[in-house]
């Protein structure tokens, strides 16, 4: 198990973990990099204005990345599921809570500091409305504790599993208020675990299955070029007709990342460090934003600049971390 992973490479038990090839890392090197990249565009986008490919880019990137996220969460969850409760409280505690409420209190500390450049303000620090108001994009990882929760609760009934997590993939859409519209997420996840990776993998070699997830693709990808027109309103992609990229995007990455898994030691290297780019990310990309407009450039040029270091400097913080003892506590893995 490599550390600073993200939960989606939750530890697995001996079965799970001989399944698991470089192809999945490389899957999730794509997936951070795409979630950079999109809050890249956004942050970029407030601050200076975005044109009509920016905001297809943007609802394409949203309607697939943190779909294929809860995918593969779920895809490796099998071995979580089935650990005694005593090492799945330990292993929720330290890949999720931790991590969670560290992390949480961070971005939370830091949008308040810097609500002067940033495009979140802060105006009062209440570091209880964590409990209740993931800042930034830590609601991944609240939504992912139900998650883990729920399917280690039908651990021994993978129908109920599979029907909910249909219900909710579809279902969420239609909810409203607090984080409920989040459940489609965890219908995502849900479905997941229906697979294990060897066969998610298999199935995404298939041609047969590539030809169906690129016909999933074209409806979104007429719906984004159509979207692009005006200006997004909340989460982008947010509408059921965005749903078969979901199932689409999972398909043809997974191909993908098996097509080039050979030549993508790099995107397996970040796919294995995706917790410290998750939660540090938009730190950087705030900062990288700053200093490029502030030099003059422009928003391509920015957004460009922005996502590298949104995925090199966690990646140099995580070496320093490793050397150093840290990773543990900062949550970025076993340490």
């Amino acid at each position: 198990m490599p550390d600073g992973a993200l939960a989606a490479d939750w530890p697995a038990t001996a079965p799970v973990a001989a399944e698991r090839r470089r192809a999945l890392d490389v899957a999730r090197g794509i997936a951070i990099i795409l979630v950079v990249w999109g809050h890249a565009m956004i942050g970029t986008g407030r601050a200076v204005g975005a044109g009509e490919a920016g905001r297809f880019a943007v609802t394409l990137v949203y309607a697939v990345h943190m779909p294929l996220f809860f995918f593969l969460s779920g895809l490796l969850a099998r071995g979580a599921m089935a650990e005694p409760a005593a090492a799945f409280a330990r292993r929720l505690g330290a890949r999720v809570i931790h991590p969670y409420f560290l992390w949480s209190a961070v971005l939370l500390c830091a949008h308040y500091a810097m609500s002067g450049v940033t495009n979140t303000r802060v105006e009062r620090l209440d570091l209880l409305s964590i409990l209740y108001a993931p800042p930034a994009v830590m609601w991944f990882l609240y939504v992912l504790f139900f998650c883990f929760l729920i399917a280690r609760g039908l651990r021994d009934r993978p129908g109920a599993r599979l029907a909910l997590g249909c219900a909710l993939a579809v279902g969420g859409y239609f909810l409203h208020g607090w984080m409920l519209p989040n459940l489609r997420f965890v219908g995502i996840f849900l479905i997941a675990t229906a697979f294990t990776p060897a066969a998610a993998l298999a199935a995404a070699r298939d041609w047969r299955v590539r030809a169906v997830g690129l016909a999933l693709m074209i409806p979104p990808v007429l719906f984004a070029l159509e979207a692009a027109g005006q200006a997004p309103a909340g989460y982008p992609a947010f509408a059921p007709r965005y749903l078969p990229a979901a199932a689409g995007g999972v398909v043809l990455i997974l191909a993908a990342a098996q097509a080039i898994e050979r030549r993508g030691a790099g995107l397996a290297l970040v796919g294995r460090r995706t917790m410290p780019i998750f939660v540090t990310h938009i730190l950087v990309l705030t900062a990288a934003r700053v200093l490029c407009l502030r030099a003059g450039l422009d928003g391509a040029a920015t957004v460009v600049i922005a996502t590298a270091c949104g995925v090199a400097v966690p990646m140099v913080l995580h070496a320093l971390a490793a050397r150093w003892s840290l990773v543990g506590p900062l949550g970025w893995g076993r340490g």
